[in-house]
């Protein structure tokens, strides 16, 4: 995901979505879970929020207008609310 352009996808989210409808959180997945009715299965991932030592593929917070990948020094001071979400 290095060479993604985060800058401009928050840049083209923001001038597109009003402020509330802009992602906090981005969470890379290659596939994603389904039922047999094609409803995407979210309560997985709700319970693994945005904790990268659980998930498997990467997960970007907007901080400061900007996405960061969140490691665990960045969960940690999201989680003793060191930035406000």
């Amino acid at each position: 995901m290095e060479s993604f352009d985060f800058k401009g996808l928050y840049q083209y989210l923001s001038e597109e979505l009003p402020p509330y409808a802009v992602p906090i959180f981005l969470r890379i997945s290659e596939q994603t879970e389904t039922t047999t009715t094609f409803k995407y299965k979210k309560s997985h991932l709700k319970e693994e929020g945005y904790d990268c030592e659980r998930i498997d593929g990467p997960v970007y917070a907007l901080i400061q207008q900007e996405y960061q990948l969140v490691d665990k020094s960045l969960r940690d001071d999201i989680n003793t609310g060191n930035y406000r979400m």
